[in-house]
């Protein structure tokens, strides 16, 4: 069989050198008959991976990975994602996975336990995934999928490559009227990915991608009694507050990878994103959510093989920077019309992380791992609604984080490994502006 090379580490490494339970799942025939609706067709049978809320769009999709993010009532939380070496999790630890078409994925690895180590905040599992590069000079793959409920999914793949240039474009538009009442949805996602060549030591990739949903209704949770007595009807709130989403969405990231010298790489990383929200909630009061969302972030990462004491070493060395200023209103919610504001505050937070990592070859069979993070996060509310007195305020918290791990080789395919981690998790800001006494700035 085929060496498995797994990135989730941060760097290209053999599967059966790290101290973690890693599982590679990689696109195959049988993915192109799945739905290519919601990122769990890619993972269903991985063990302590557990998916939730597939079919619900507004709330989005739950993903526990080994108990971490269980308690997130909804969306990601306590795990940690990129796509393409791209972070999707945001400085405060959510992630979003609206903007993350299944179709588009070649392959998607999941690291299962701690590794704030090497990510941070909220790294109680990792998921990288790899987006689909073109395998020919040039490529057309249109697809269409029909289904119950109003189902339509179409989908249009074109790319290309020659020796130091490849390209990919891909468009994708879902459509269902769903099983339940008030669940209709709709979204439009686009990609753009080019990689190229600068030279025979440096490449570039270069990524632009649009997720678009103009209107997503919830049709809520029922009670044990109205489930019986039709488990296809929307809770009578939702329908009456017209509970719903509209989401409009621009992520844009350029990587620059250069190999200074024999062994060792240097990798900069740049991207941004800006994400256009709103939501109706089943309630009056602050029943409105809107908010205008931009998130920065730049990475340097520089690793090197190398001989240490006559043995092989990898040594791996970076820092991460990454920036979230979310402008946000609340207004009251008359039936689905929008009524008073009541909240109008800029929350912004702010994450430094330093890391450092080893991975040693200490004897023949003996592999030997440890690593360390320290990371600096800055929480900020500037309350521009001042009726109800000025409710701004600034927190910072700070954690290391450290990992240690042996792997050894009874053989080319077997190994034991032992590990341990730590993690933390910092509260989002959906957390810190949820205030007790009704009021914006945090929640003491």
């Amino acid at each position: 069989m085929d060496s498995v090379t797994v990135t989730a580490t941060r760097s290209d490494r053999p599967i059966t050198e790290i101290p973690q339970a890693i599982n590679t799942i990689k696109r195959d025939q049988f993915t192109d008959h799945q739905l290519g609706v919601t990122l769990d067709e890619f993972g269903r049978n991985l063990p302590g991976v557990f998916f939730q809320n597939q079919f619900n769009f507004t709330q989005d999709l739950r993903i526990a990975i080994r108990g971490f993010g269980a308690r997130s009532p909804f969306g990601v939380r306590g795990i940690q994602m990129r796509v393409d070496d791209i972070p999707q999790t945001l400085p405060d630890g959510q992630t979003q996975l609206d903007a993350i078409d299944p179709a588009m994925i070649e392959r998607m690895e999941v690291l299962r336990g701690p590794s704030a180590s090497l990510y941070g905040n909220a790294s109680g599992g990792m998921i990288h995934i790899t987006t689909r590069n073109p395998q020919h000079a040039f490529e057309v793959s249109p697809r269409l999928v029909f289904g119950q409920y109003g189902l339509v999914k179409s989908e249009l793949y074109a790319g290309g490559r020659t020796e130091n240039f490849n390209y990919g474009l891909f468009g994708s538009y879902l459509q269902q009227a769903g099983w339940r009442d008030h669940s209709r949805m709709e979204n439009l996602f686009s990609q753009v990915k080019i990689n190229f060549k600068t030279g025979s030591d440096s490449d570039w990739m270069v990524l632009l991608h649009k997720f678009y949903s103009p209107d997503s209704k919830d049709p809520g949770a029922l009670t044990l009694a109205e489930s019986r007595a039709n488990p296809k009807q929307a809770s009578a709130n939702n329908q009456l507050f017209n509970a719903s989403e509209s989401i409009n969405q621009e992520q844009f990231a350029v990587r620059y990878r250069r190999n200074v010298a024999p062994g060792q790489l240097i990798t900069i990383t740049t991207h941004t994103l800006h994400r256009d929200f709103q939501n109706l909630l089943p309630f009056t009061n602050g029943g409105q959510v809107e908010f205008s969302r931009w998130v920065g972030g730049a990475m340097l990462q520089y690793s090197s093989d190398h001989t240490l004491w006559q043995r092989p070493n990898r040594l791996l060395a970076g820092i991460d920077y990454g920036i979230q200023n979310d402008d946000r209103q609340r207004y009251n919610n008359h039936f689905g019309e929008r009524g008073l504001l009541n909240l109008n505050q800029i929350e912004r937070v702010q994450n430094i992380g330093p890391f450092l990592r080893n991975e040693w070859r200490i004897f023949d069979r003996l592999d030997f791992v440890v690593g360390g993070r320290w990371d600096w996060l800055h929480y900020q509310v500037k309350d521009t609604f001042l009726t109800d007195n000025n409710q701004s305020g600034s927190r910072t918290l700070s954690q290391g984080s450290g990992t240690a791990g042996l792997v050894y080789h009874l053989g080319d395919a077997h190994q034991l490994y032992t590990h341990v981690a730590t993690i933390f998790e910092a509260p989002t800001t959906t957390e810190l502006i949820n205030n007790p006494a009704g009021k914006g700035g945090f929640n003491p």
